[in-house]
């Protein structure tokens, strides 16, 4: 009996500790992707666009630009940079992806929101770059700096100035799980105008375990309990508390969906549980032959053509409910 209550100590003591080390390989802040050191974007969907990457980041860097801070609700400081536009009819609240920086993901097409008459507001989510956080949440704590974001940019710029938001990979799921939030409120959401979703995840359950299951080869199964102990324990956040697919049963607001279907680590049937499951206006662009995150660079002509559609439709219509005129891609 005492040898059966040891063994069971010790397995359960094995199973925490791979809880932990899954915990903080996923969540931990861990290095910001650097594209100056090109071995850690080699055998990524990038690689190929370094340099179209490289020279978008130029064009951002060369702009004149403010840096803003804001606190988040469980009192992080969350830093973006504005960049401003001399006609600006509206604001472009960007949101990166994991472990990676805004200037980065919307390299190749900052400068087209800015042609369109857009300011740019380019965050750093929580746990990367220059904001606080040890814990990157998978959109769960995301979502609620995200309408911080948005009450700021009222604040500042008022309430007859659009709103879209932005967002690539995390950002993108950050940017559905916030539309079932501030859709809530009619004050908050009444200019917020659209969302751009580029290869959003449905859920950070289903991302994690992905890539349990995929790169590290572990029962799912068992290892993603011990994972959610640790995220309740130290993130204060559960993995199962909240989807896109949730968000997207309240969301009110147009998003366009955006997936490359070569993506090895978002799958893109995720944005098309997305897309099925957000009850407002709503188109699908799923690029053929993109891996993730490089839908753009695949077809920049579609892309863009594909933005300013969007955009148009939005700004041309009153409320969100009567955006008649969308349809899958």
């Amino acid at each position: 009996m005492v040898r059966l209550t040891f063994f069971i100590l010790f397995i359960l003591l094995l199973w925490l500790a791979a809880g932990f080390i899954g915990f903080t390989a996923a969540m931990s802040r861990g290095k910001t992707l650097d594209l100056e050191d090109k071995k850690r974007i080699r055998g990524t969907a990038w690689e190929q666009y370094y340099q179209e990457i490289t020279a978008g980041m130029q064009w951002i860097l060369a702009q004149p630009q403010e840096t803003i801070s804001i606190s988040s609700p469980d009192g992080l400081v969350l830093y973006g940079n504005l960049i401003e536009h001399p006609n600006a009819k509206g604001t472009v609240i960007l949101f990166h992806g994991y472990r990676t920086f805004a200037s980065c993901d919307f390299s190749v097409d900052a400068d087209h929101y800015w042609g369109m008459g857009y300011r740019l507001l380019l965050v750093d989510q929580r746990g990367c770059g220059r904001s606080g956080g040890k814990y990157i949440t998978f959109g769960m704590k995301e979502r609620f700096d995200c309408l911080e974001w948005i009450r700021y940019t009222q604040n500042r710029f008022g309430m007859e100035q659009s709103i879209f938001l932005g967002g690539l990979s995390l950002g993108a799921s950050t940017v559905l799980m916030a539309s079932g939030s501030y859709c809530a409120s009619d004050e908050i959401a009444s200019n917020i105008k659209g969302i751009i979703a580029d290869s959003a995840f449905t859920d950070p359950k289903s991302i994690i375990g992905r890539t349990i299951r995929q790169t590290y080869h572990c029962p799912e199964k068992i290892l993603l309990p011990a994972i959610n102990f640790w995220s309740v324990l130290l993130a204060k956040v559960s993995l199962t508390e909240y989807s896109t697919l949730t968000a997207m049963e309240i969301n009110t607001i147009p998003i366009l969906f955006i997936h490359g279907k070569e993506d090895t680590y978002v799958p893109w049937e995720m944005s098309v549980k997305n897309y099925e499951a957000c009850r407002a206006p709503k188109q699908l662009y799923l690029a053929e032959g993109a891996g993730h995150g490089v839908s753009y660079m695949m077809d920049p002509a579609r892309y863009r053509e594909e933005l300013t559609a969007f955009f148009q439709a939005c700004e041309e219509m009153h409320s969100c409910s009567s955006l008649t005129s969308f349809h899958s891609m």
